[in-house]
């Protein structure tokens, strides 16, 4: 697991967690790309600065 990976599970479990997955994306506005993508970037970040392919649980996820 990389960064890539993670950032697209980070990406997942914040469209999950709006319960947005399941659907067309096209009605998202700005600030829910930038929560989403923010989220995504934290997870990757998080995933790189430990040793082996460790993503984080969702519990020790920033809330924003």
């Amino acid at each position: 697991v990389g960064a890539g990976d993670a950032f697209t599970a980070g990406l997942l479990h914040w469209l999950n967690e709006e319960r947005l997955l399941g659907g067309r994306l096209t009605g998202l506005d700005i600030g829910q790309v930038r929560e989403a993508v923010g989220c995504a970037a934290r997870v990757a970040a998080l995933t790189c600065s430990v040793a082996g392919a460790n993503p984080p649980w969702a519990d020790v996820l920033p809330s924003s």
